[in-house]
């Protein structure tokens, strides 16, 4: 499967209370089957949860029932948003998502000039 494809085993799980590590996530998905991997994503600059991870089951079928079992289940006082995974966005190498590159919009100079009997400027477009 490309990188570009839906992943039919990997799970994001979103709106995650802040006290869950990657360990009690993978305690929390364990019942539907095994799990080959189970990450929350953490802030570096912060050093805490952004609330939400990922969970990959070596099944398809245990990532089915993983989603119909834990979507809109309370976890924490949070209710849980559990979907099939969407493949990453492409980036550049700069990090600037991919897309449409637009030129830039063309802007028509303007010519400053003094009127000699009033204090203010007439503007004109430069020609």
């Amino acid at each position: 499967m490309s990188k570009l494809e839906q992943s039919k085993t990997k799970l994001y799980v979103g709106n995650l209370p802040y006290t869950v590590t990657s360990e009690s996530l993978k305690a929390a998905f364990a019942e539907y089957g095994e799990i080959v991997d189970a990450v929350v994503i953490m802030d570096k600059r912060f050093g805490r949860s952004k609330g939400f991870g990922f969970v990959e089951y070596a099944k398809e079928a245990d990532a089915k029932k993983a989603v119909e079992g834990m979507n809109g289940k309370d976890m924490e006082g949070r209710t849980l948003v559990v979907n099939f995974a969407r493949p990453p966005r492409v980036t550049d190498e700069s990090g600037a998502e991919g897309g449409e590159v637009r030129p830039a919009a063309k802007v028509e100079k303007e010519e400053v000039v003094e009127a000699e009997d009033t204090e203010t400027e007439d503007v004109k477009p430069a020609e």
